[in-house]
């Protein structure tokens, strides 16, 4: 995140300048976390592990954003209508500021991505792999992040899922019609 404003703004006072915030997104991390089932009690909740900037390319990613961020931002028009920046501040680590500061947008996914390879937790119709009648229909089965918010990808899934569902719908009441 950089922020850039007037540091004698003094809202509490009625005392307002302008000011601006850029917060930076990364689409393509490399670093990878994981959900592990603990226990077979469905009231344990899972080890959670995020590995948030875990990888090296993650950080210097990062970096290259806020340091763009101050090639934009001392350029004219917008350079003479701001103020100085005020984080991370010019002189700070920034690999230090990103690792104290970043945090996730929010968006887990790919926990359990869908696949053709027998490692894949989900196959291609969205069916736990060894799990009869289980399926997933989020954001977790994407094999990778999208460039974008996730919603409408969950959406796209979650519709992907109710089709699967109503075409082995038929199958299921002719068998028990059968029986």
């Amino acid at each position: 995140m950089t922020a850039l404003a007037d540091a004698t703004a003094d809202p509490s006072a009625g005392k307002l300048k302008p000011a601006l915030s850029i917060g930076h997104s990364y689409w393509t991390p490399k670093s990878r976390g994981s959900v592990l089932i603990r226990s077979s009690d469905p009231k344990t909740p899972p080890a959670i592990r995020m590995n948030l900037l875990s990888e090296r390319d993650d950080v210097e990613a990062l970096i290259r954003a806020v340091q763009r961020t101050r090639e934009i931002m001392g350029t004219e028009p917008i350079a003479s209508a701001i103020g100085p920046e005020i984080l991370p501040g010019s002189g700070t680590d920034l690999e230090a500021h990103i690792r104290e500061t970043a945090i996730t947008t929010y968006h887990p996914a790919c926990t359990v991505a869908m696949g053709n390879q027998p490692g894949s937790p989900l196959d291609e119709n969205l069916r736990v792999r060894g799990v009869d009648t289980l399926r997933v229909a989020d954001a977790s089965a994407l094999p990778r992040i999208p460039r974008a918010n996730t919603n409408a990808a969950s959406i796209m899934i979650g519709e992907r899922c109710a089709d699967f569902l109503l075409a082995q719908a038929p199958i299921a009441a002719a068998r028990r019609n059968t029986l």
